[in-house]
């Protein structure tokens, strides 16, 4: 039987003074792209009241225009259920996609953390890259603590938000709030893949994590 992934979307379209957030459509196309080209089954879903939020759209990737161009994938994606309606039970793994989006609407919502916890606790992966970790910081474990405390984690830096001009409009510094949780945070460069797992946790520093990361997921779906 095929193994199959949830992606969460974000719906938060906007950060401070209005610059785009949302689901980074880059950070989604690639590793659907290699979730489809490994058979992995895919579903999605979106905290969003209004559906996902897409952004930063490049017409000159053309894994992009691909997607935007298969209308029966973009139905899927734009009709994606809110996480109410999900069943837990039908998946293998949790993939929290990127943008700045998830800093908002990823981490506090009580029916993606259900679905994150009820995967995890049947020995599920529990995975996300760029601001996608961010769904991570209130997963707790069957003892009550925090999922990720100890555990090797990446995500977007401190560095990276300063780098893109972002730092004084977003709610909170993910890099901080995963060590704040206990985590044990790691980063490359700036503009730099890189990918850590520790156990059935896999997460992606930024975009250019983005293949990496899926590879990494699809590798441990397939294991």
């Amino acid at each position: 039987m095929a193994k199959r992934i949830l992606f969460v979307l974000s719906g938060h379209a906007a950060m401070g003074g209005g610059k785009p957030a949302g689901c980074y459509f880059p950070e989604l196309v690639h590793p659907y792209y290699v979730m489809v080209e490994r058979g992995i089954e895919l579903d999605f879903t979106t905290p969003g009241p209004g559906g996902p939020s897409l952004a930063q759209t490049d017409f000159n990737d053309p894994a992009q225009i691909r997607l935007l161009m298969d209308r029966q994938a973009m139905d899927r994606i734009l009709g994606a259920p809110r996480p109410e309606t999900v069943d837990a039970a039908r998946y293998d793994a949790i993939f929290y996609t990127g943008g700045h989006g998830g800093l908002y609407d990823f981490p506090d919502n009580p029916a993606l953390i259900a679905i994150a916890e009820n995967i995890w606790s049947r020995g599920g992966l529990v995975s996300g890259m760029c601001h996608g970790p961010a769904g991570l910081l209130n997963l707790k474990d069957s003892s009550g603590d925090y999922l990720i405390t100890g555990r090797k984690v990446t995500g977007f830096s401190r560095a990276e938000e300063v780098t893109f001009g972002v730092l004084m409009d977003i709610p909170y510094v993910l890099e901080d709030t995963l060590a704040s949780r206990g985590a044990r945070y790691h980063c490359y460069g700036v503009n730099q893949g890189f990918v850590v797992r520790d156990g059935r946790i896999i997460t992606g520093q930024n975009w250019y994590s983005s293949q990496l990361v899926a590879e990494a997921l699809a590798d441990a779906l397939e294991a």
